[in-house]
């Protein structure tokens, strides 16, 4: 898939904490892939409050992955449309939004059919 090239200073990164962090892209984030509805309160200080992270580096378009997969009637309806408009409402490329939410999509259909035919739909 276009853009989906792996940084060349993360091949062979070292897992034991020493690697060098300068070879990250800068647009990369620290992400929560377990964000979920659930674990959004409302808050005092801001308007919401995540819990419970559980903190990751990667690319920013894989973030909202969990929180569409939480809601397979809009998943299930129009999985391009909803790519697109998560990746508008998160100013995010919608090519990369929908290849990772494709790539999610074949990961989870194992355990739960009814994301094949999202898979499908969403194939480049």
């Amino acid at each position: 898939m276009p853009g989906f090239e792996l940084p060349q200073g993360l091949l062979g990164c070292p897992a034991d904490g020493d690697d060098d962090m300068d070879s990250v892209p800068r647009e990369w984030i620290a992400e929560l892939p377990v964000l979920h509805h659930d674990n959004v309160l409302t808050a005092t200080r801001e308007p919401w409050l995540a819990i419970d992270p559980k903190p990751y580096l990667g690319d920013p378009a894989y973030d909202p992955l969990q929180h569409m997969l939480n809601f397979p009637d809009r998943l299930a309806t129009d999985p391009a449309g909803f790519a697109r408009r998560m990746a508008g409402l998160l100013d995010l490329d919608p090519d990369r939004l929908r290849y990772w939410l494709f790539a999610r999509c074949v990961q989870e259909s194992v355990r739960a059919p009814q994301l094949r035919a999202a898979a499908i739909q969403l194939a480049p």
